[in-house]
């Protein structure tokens, strides 16, 4: 019993009585312990650190993805246009010769100079190679539209549209081709820059003609023109003609003539140039006039001509002097040897259909005896007259619009016994069939402006005067009829003349009234499909034109 007392007490005294050093660790478990302070603010600080961290991470990956796509994306794009979409709106290389001209037309427009090559030229290096892909894909799918246009901000909302897009306010379509335009001009200059620190560059022309650079020199340089350098220049030049603006048609103007000066500058193969100065004259010509100096317009365009006539193409105009000024109230007076002078009315005719009015007009045109003309050359003449006549007809004076009837009915012979030697000489090829449709379009296009000159000669004309200012040959000996009667029938015979070369061209089948699909045809060639495509393009706004025309010559 002892032991176990024994045993019990101090077993009791240690669960009842509590020692100091029990108690001196009880009151320190009561204040703030080191860890639990660690834990407690390290915790949160590290969770903090871990998530901005994690959110780092997730922004540093998604932007290089975003980065990496967008570059993939980019030198995609560049990709496709440099193996797909240029080619397919360029000239291929010629296997064939190409006797009408197509691929000679096409490959003005090549944006490499080269009808072996349908890409971008690899001299460029990599950054003119995609500045001149930049180029191509602003001026053919649109700049887009500026954000200032999209997020608003009143005046300043105007900054990113162009001069076309802020005074119609169209549809996007214009607000793409004028910023289009703009970013196009800037890569196509880049290039320019790029290629002439390479040494891809023109002569200097102005030195050249000037005389600063010795005669051996200046063979030398115009004997070895690199194509690539004409190309970004003609591509600069048009894009700035279809920009617009007046600063932007002058630059163009620049453009062209130096193109032109390098062309007749250069004495080798001058006969399978000429079409080509005939072209660049013209399209100056046109420029001047758009920007109203008459004067130089009219130069560039006589210039045209005479080109044509040197390489074997005249015009009856050409044979002849111009008509002289007279007053509206006195008849014309027959100059010696001119051209309205070769004619006289056919008898007892009741009036002058468009057809016996270039029957009965002065002589068809005559060849040079050097040479005969190509194709492309007569197309290029052709264009020129045409360009000539709206010039001539711009000017609403009795004189002034002779003269524009003069050249119409020019251009319309020569049309007409292109047509005939097509007739002798027949061939089944689509280059030959589109030149003959070529033909009659632009034929169509004559018979428009033969309507608006004769009509604004009879309309303006006080009563009882405008049978002396339209010649006798064209209207017969009939004046009667109301105002306009004439201009119906060459209106009717532009719209059938359009209707036939819309039904030669265009696929069969029904589709929108703007959608345009070529038969087959007339895709088997890049070049002849690139020119079919326009001529059926235009040939529709003849169509509809004409028929605008019919209506408001009817309400009269």
């Amino acid at each position: 019993m002892r032991s176990a007392r024994q045993s019990f007490q101090p077993i009791a005294r240690t669960s009842i009585l509590p020692s100091s050093r029990a108690l001196a660790a009880r009151s320190y478990s009561t204040s703030p312990n080191q860890q639990q302070v660690l834990q407690s603010f390290g915790t949160p600080f590290a969770q903090f650190i871990y998530t901005i961290s994690r959110i780092a991470r997730i922004i540093t990956f998604s932007a290089l993805g975003v980065a990496t796509i967008g570059v993939v994306s980019f030198e995609a794009a560049h990709q496709y246009v440099e193996h797909v979409a240029m080619p397919a709106a360029s000239s291929s290389s010629r296997t064939t010769s190409d006797e009408y001209g197509w691929g000679e037309l096409a490959l003005e427009e090549s944006w490499s100079g080269s009808p072996t090559r349908t890409g971008t030229d690899p001299r460029l290096g990599i950054k003119g190679r995609h500045a001149v892909r930049s180029a191509w894909m602003s001026a053919n799918w649109g700049g887009g539209i500026s954000p200032s246009v999209l997020l608003g901000g009143g005046a300043a909302g105007n900054s990113g549209l162009g001069r076309t897009a802020i005074t119609s306010m169209g549809a996007a379509k214009t607000l793409q081709v004028e910023d289009g335009m703009i970013l196009a001009m800037q890569y196509l200059n880049l290039a320019v820059k790029i290629a002439a620190s390479k040494g891809i560059k023109l002569p200097d022309t102005d030195s050249i003609r000037a005389g600063f650079v010795g005669e051996a020199a200046a063979k030398e340089q115009l004997r070895n023109v690199d194509p690539l350098a004409m190309a970004l220049e003609a591509r600069l030049a048009s894009v700035k003609e279809r920009q617009g603006s007046r600063g932007a048609l002058e630059s163009a103007i620049a453009s062209y003539e130096k193109l032109y000066d390098i062309g007749s500058l250069t004495n080798e193969g001058r006969s399978e140039n000429a079409s080509r100065l005939v072209r660049l004259a013209t399209k100056v010509g046109d420029l001047y006039s758009a920007l109203g100096q008459r004067g130089d317009a009219e130069e560039w365009l006589n210039r045209a001509v005479s080109i044509a006539a040197t390489a074997g193409a005249s015009t009856p105009e050409m044979q002849g002097k111009q008509i002289e000024e007279v007053p509206a109230e006195e008849p014309q007076k027959a100059s010696s040897g001119g051209w309205f002078s070769r004619s006289k009315a056919p008898a007892a005719a009741k009036a002058a259909t468009p057809t016996e009015a270039v029957a009965a007009a002065p002589p068809t045109p005559t060849l040079g005896s050097d040479a005969a003309p190509t194709p492309a050359l007569t197309r290029s003449l052709i264009t020129a007259l045409v360009s000539k006549s709206a010039l001539h007809a711009h000017t609403p004076t009795p004189t002034s619009l002779q003269q524009a009837l003069q050249t119409q009915m020019s251009a319309l012979q020569l049309s007409t016994a292109e047509l005939n030697r097509l007739v002798a000489t027949p061939a089944s090829s689509g280059p030959a069939e589109l030149h003959r449709l070529w033909l009659t379009h632009h034929q169509s296009i004559l018979d428009l402006h033969v309507a608006e000159t004769m009509f604004a000669l009879t309309r303006g004309a006080v009563s009882g005067t405008a049978s002396k200012l339209i010649p006798a040959w064209f209207r017969g000996e009939s004046s009667t009829g109301r105002v306009g009667e004439k201009s119906i029938a060459w209106v009717d015979q532009a719209e059938k003349r359009a209707e036939g070369v819309i039904k030669a061209l265009e696929k069969s089948g029904k589709r929108g009234k703007d959608e345009m699909v070529l038969d087959e045809r007339w895709t088997r060639e890049k070049e002849v499909a690139l020119a079919a495509g326009r001529v059926l393009r235009d040939a529709k706004r003849v169509k509809e034109t004409a028929r605008r025309s019919r209506s408001t010559l009817e309400g009269l």
